[in-house]
């Protein structure tokens, strides 16, 4: 049995105070690994620190008996190990998730630039640009693969099409009609 304070841990201030028959272990995750094992240990207290202007307690690691030493540390390098496997594979998979929203990005801005000839292109009218961008923001929206981006791309912008107007009061007050496929604009005045 780990002779402990009356708060749970054990006062480690040197080697010297370790208590006879007990190791102490200073690996990562070493507490939670005794937890699962269901090995009697104890937090060592190496020492006291300053903040925010009061004293608080340091621990180091965690006292075992002796016999149990192997064990914990063997299960704490596997459990280090398999955290650290889960956390790049993680890593990998949100890495992955950037690299696909970027390609989207280009696949549709390489599109809109074959059709409207660039965003520097001063040809390009305002409603033309809104339509582009509000077509590509919503097909980043949704969960598509790439075939299906694309055919959606080239849809809207390689095949020709009917023109379907719709009328509306332009801000200069006079009326227009507008294709909401392409967002071609004319205006006209009635006679």
């Amino acid at each position: 049995c780990i002779p402990k304070s009356e708060h749970g841990n054990v006062d480690l201030w040197t080697s010297r105070h370790l208590p006879r028959g007990c190791a102490h272990i200073k690996l990562d995750l070493v507490g939670s690994v005794c937890r699962k094992l269901k090995v009697d240990f104890a937090p060592a207290l190496v020492g006291f620190d300053w903040k925010k202007g009061r004293s608080v307690p340091r621990f180091e690691g965690v006292v075992v008996l002796e016999n149990d030493r192997d064990a914990v540390e063997e299960a704490c390098r596997d459990a280090i190990e398999k955290r650290d496997r889960e956390t790049a594979l993680r890593e990998r998979s949100e890495a992955l998730k950037r690299w696909k929203q970027l390609l989207r990005v280009v696949v549709v801005r390489e599109k809109v630039k074959r059709k409207y000839g660039g965003a520097l292109n001063q040809e390009l009218s305002y409603e033309q640009a809104k339509k582009a961008h509000h077509r590509g923001q919503a097909l980043l929206r949704a969960e598509r693969s790439e075939e299906e981006i694309q055919r959606a791309v080239e849809q809207w912008t390689t095949k020709p099409h009917k023109h379907e107007f719709q009328e509306r009061k332009s801000k200069s007050g006079r009326k227009s009609k507008f294709c909401r496929i392409c967002g071609i604009e004319v205006e006209f005045e009635e006679l």
